[in-house]
């Protein structure tokens, strides 16, 4: 019985540096709503690994708050561990109406280096069971048909798909 789960799984290793004190999401939203670049990091990583090991935290506030105080920030680290963050909520995320939310976010970003790498995950959603899924990729596939490449000659991210914009 195939319960979704890939064949060939990746494994993810993220040390927990203190075990002490419990993680909780408002935590995280505070270390997040913060100016240091250093506790953004720290409380990204922290995120990725509640939301790695399954643990239930209020995601939809979670999520709110990595949008809000990570997305503007101009640090590479963080920019790094938002694509991953996004990565592991799109590809693995098993509420299908988290999988939308995060499908009508995407399609609200207009950084291509940023995007590229979500493109086969997003294409994948065209498949999904639930139509309210599939309405919210095409969503997301009709923005990344839009955007032009920085390098290449202004290039389409999805250079597969006919001219709609």
């Amino acid at each position: 019985m195939n319960w979704g789960l890939d064949p060939n799984p990746i494994p993810l290793l993220m040390p927990v540096d203190d075990l002490r004190r419990p993680i909780t999401a408002y935590w995280i939203m505070d270390e997040l709503a913060g100016g240091d670049a250093a506790a953004k990091v720290s409380a990204m990583k922290r995120a990725i690994t509640i939301l790695v090991n399954g643990d239930s935290f209020s995601f939809r506030e979670l999520a709110d708050a990595i949008v809000i105080h990570v997305l503007p920030c101009e640090d590479r680290t963080l920019q790094k561990l938002l694509l991953l963050y996004l990565e592991i909520v799109i590809t693995d995320h098993r509420n299908d109406h988290v999988r939308c939310d995060t499908l009508r976010f995407l399609g609200r970003i207009k950084d291509t280096l940023l995007l590229e790498p979500l493109v086969p995950s997003v294409l994948a959603n065209l498949d999904h069971l639930h139509a309210f899924v599939r309405r919210d990729a095409f969503s997301a596939v009709y923005a990344f048909c839009r955007l032009r490449k920085p390098g290449d000659g202004g290039g389409k991210l999805l250079p597969g798909a006919t001219d709609i914009g």
